[in-house]
């Protein structure tokens, strides 16, 4: 019982933590920030490729419907997705513009829920509309200062944008976060944003390396 405790309090606080550096990449411009679980941004890098890499090219790559982004760690090929969500007339859903759930692909790939630490303190999102028709402003709840942009195309098509450390206005494709397991408690160590230049359509990096 007391192992089994220890095991979720580990992975809540890894989720927190990984969440909360990989929402704030347009912060880190001026310095340091302070993290969950003490940990700091020690810098953050952004590089331009051919094409976008892939970290894990043995691990599935997720090809879900109205995906926006899909977030992957170290530790196992387990996947959460972001995906919009439309109402019946191809338009975001004004109360919950936003699914995330998990992709278990070191299982049978089963799709699933977040638990209820998942989504209230690490990856669910709150959304808002900003003022503009059909556009909201997404904050990760474990890092509510972060802000993304999610905005409707066209009836059953919608965009989401980060700003890079360097100006960059970007789509995100996927998120790698890399996590040392040599603690008592698991860390962040550096994680990467690959998305595309939404006005040069060159692959974009963005390293953002955490202490």
């Amino acid at each position: 019982m007391l192992l089994a405790s220890i095991g979720k309090y580990r992975s809540s606080m890894l989720k927190v933590a990984l969440l909360a550096v990989l929402f704030t990449a347009a912060s880190l411009p001026g310095g340091g920030h302070a993290w969950a679980q003490g940990g700091r941004a020690a810098g953050s890098a952004v590089s331009i490729f051919r094409e976008l890499p892939v970290v894990q090219p043995d691990w599935p790559v997720p090809d879900e419907p109205n995906m926006l982004l899909y977030l992957q760690r170290s530790t196992n090929p387990n996947t959460v997705i972001y995906a919009a969500r439309f109402d019946s007339n191809g338009l975001l859903d004004r109360n919950r513009p936003v699914e995330v759930y998990w992709r278990r692909y070191n299982t049978d790939g089963v799709k699933k829920k977040l638990g209820f630490f998942e989504e209230k303190m690490a990856f669910g999102v709150s959304a808002r509309r900003n003022g503009k028709e059909n556009e909201f402003d997404l904050r990760i709840v474990a890092f509510p200062e972060r802000t993304a942009k999610l905005v409707q195309d066209r009836p059953g098509s919608a965009t989401l944008t980060l700003t890079t450390s360097d100006g960059r206005l970007i789509e995100p494709v996927y998120a790698y976060v890399e996590v040392a397991e040599d603690g008592i408690l698991p860390k962040v160590a550096r994680v990467k944003v690959f998305g595309k230049d939404v006005s040069t359509g060159q692959a974009v990096v963005e390293t953002i390396s955490v202490k």
